[in-house]
């Protein structure tokens, strides 16, 4: 007996060993089966996505080329029209325009507002003209350093600052100055509304519209296929450019500069700013100002008080500041050749019944 009774303790004790062993390897088994599971299922996820990202761009495609093809809105954002006039006269009197008729009415008009001429008044009054003949109106912002600017060290309120840059030094890189004409460029002469024609104003320099066919640009490669090229980026003909008309107003140097400086002080922007620009240049009188050389210095009355010169003049290498005889001569020229219409404040009603 005593001889047995180890011999079947060791049995007891191999059963037990052996039970571990099999609970292992079934946990093995069923750990191969669930990863095969696991692997079959994702297999099956990405196959799905596969097959999803594959109709929806099939989808997408689709859709880029009903609309293309199909959709007279898409045209008209570009300026080009798939219904074309049969003998008939599209008419251009305001929202009578025939909508499925083309070509349409590619004149636009930009109004160079000069600070401090009247321009928000004659801005107004030309708003009434517009909405009756249903003709867009858009605003193209306003140039680096149209208007005083200080460099301030707080974030002011967007609805009060909105076009305005506070660095006068950006003004004079060559860089910068194309990075304000491309944007323009591409508003004026393709605006994304149905009605072709427009209206824009904003304190912005007199722009060669001639050499505005260089900010159009495309990927060469598409040359190859001139079809797509001319969809996808639509290169404005000289016909139409010469379709771009200016105007302005002026006023009398010595009343824009009085007027400008008395305004920087109570009514620009807001009080805060007010109160920046006042610490920063002073709180002299505009007479006051003009007898103390360090104070014309300090805002700069020399620059401004050339400012409408600079505007007419535009974004030519002759215009740089500080302006010289150049300047002048080439303003004097766009006045004469190159901006439809000019007119004087101080004869506003007569300037309004010669643009009328």
């Amino acid at each position: 007996r005593q001889r047995k009774a180890p011999s079947g303790k060791n049995e007891s004790e191999k059963e037990v060993a052996e039970k571990p062993q099999e609970a292992k390897d079934e946990k093995k088994e069923i750990s191969l089966e669930e990863r095969k599971r696991k692997y079959k299922e994702y297999n099956e996820k990405v196959k799905l996505s596969e097959k999803r990202s594959r109709y929806l761009l099939a989808g997408s495609l689709i859709f880029i080329l009903a609309n293309a093809f199909m959709s007279t809105k898409l045209w008209n954002k570009f300026g080009y029209y798939l219904k074309e006039c049969k003998g008939e006269i599209c008419s251009l009197e305001g929202v009578e325009l025939d909508r499925e008729c083309g070509p349409w009415d590619t004149n636009r008009l930009i109004y160079v507002r000069i600070p401090k001429t009247g321009s928000t008044s004659i801005h107004n009054t030309l708003l009434k003209s517009t909405q009756p003949n249903a003709i867009p109106v858009k605003s193209l912002g306003e140039w680096f350093d149209a208007v005083p600017n200080i460099v301030v060290d707080y974030i002011p309120p967007m609805s009060t600052m909105e076009g305005y840059i506070d660095n006068p030094r950006k003004g004079l890189i060559p860089s910068e100055r194309m990075k304000f004409y491309e944007p323009i460029a591409h508003k004026v002469v393709r605006p994304g509304h149905v009605y072709n024609r427009s209206y824009f104003e904003g304190h912005i320099f007199h722009l060669e519209w001639a050499e505005a066919r260089g900010v159009f640009k495309y990927p060469k490669v598409l040359d190859n296929v001139p079809g797509v090229r001319d969809f996808l980026f639509p290169i404005p003909t000289i016909e139409e450019l010469k379709k771009i008309e200016e105007i302005s107003f002026m006023r009398k140097p010595a009343n824009r500069l009085t007027s400008m400086y008395n305004y920087d002080r109570t009514m620009a922007r807001t009080q805060l700013w007010r109160e920046n620009f006042i610490e920063k240049k002073g709180d002299k009188s505009f007479e006051e100002c003009l007898l103390d050389p360090e104070c014309v210095q300090t805002n700069e009355l020399r620059r401004w008080c050339s400012l409408q010169t600079e505007f007419l003049c535009g974004l030519h290498p002759d215009c740089n500041r500080p302006l010289t005889e150049k300047a002048l001569t080439r303003a004097k020229n766009n006045v004469q050749n190159k901006i439809l219409f000019v007119g004087l404040l101080e004869r506003l009603p007569e300037s309004f019944q010669i643009l009328e």
